[in-house]
């Protein structure tokens, strides 16, 4: 038909997208359970079928990690899509066997890359074998040099904004993820990385 209908949607298949909704729907799941039981499960169950929807349908290409979807923005601290996917439905789902295996085949590259992503490893270091935490650790030990030199170049302690406004975002993010370093372990990662 030629009529314009105010109801009309156009839709498309986005595996980044599908992940990046799944991990925040898998992070609501656990934050609403014991408070409402229904919408948690309504959430993880969502989260799941997500998962499943992005697995079955690759992306075609690979982006550059700044992008998701079809050429929006991605937040880098959070590392790709499916590794934030991957990680919050092991936590979700106490180290299920589809994710948990996600995150071990992931975990080599990611954890190269804790500034973008790797750093959340260790919120599913309780779901991995215990080895995950050795090679996590030897990750980190070699990242803490390369991360005084960055902060070095400001006189601030956080590195410094290659983008607009300050990027207090990354600033922020850059706090969070150290806290969760730290917290792992905090003979290599000191305080002063989260303040």
């Amino acid at each position: 038909s030629n009529n314009p209908h105010p109801r009309w949607a156009w839709t498309m298949t986005s595996p980044s997208m599908e992940y990046a909704a799944a991990a925040s729907l898998a992070a609501a799941s656990r934050t609403l359970k014991g408070w409402n039981d229904p919408l948690s499960k309504r959430c993880l169950d969502a989260a799941v079928k997500l998962w499943q929807d992005a697995q079955a349908h690759p992306a075609q290409k690979r982006l550059p990690r700044y992008l998701e979807g079809e050429g929006g923005y991605r937040e880098p601290i959070l590392g790709s899509p499916e590794w934030t996917a991957a990680v919050e439905l092991t936590i979700a789902t106490h180290g299920a066997d589809p994710y948990r295996k996600r995150v071990e085949e992931m975990f080599p590259s990611t954890a190269k890359e804790l500034a973008f992503g790797g750093w959340s490893a260790v919120r599913a270091l309780p779901y991995l074998p215990a080895g995950y935490r050795t090679r996590l650790e030897a990750a980190v030990k070699a990242f803490v040099p390369q991360l005084k030199q960055t902060l070095a170049a400001t006189p601030f302690g956080v590195p410094p904004s290659l983008g607009a406004w300050g990027d207090s975002a990354q600033v922020a993010g850059f706090g969070a993820a150290m806290y969760f370093l730290h917290e792992a372990f905090p003979d290599i990662v000191g305080p002063e990385y989260t303040l």
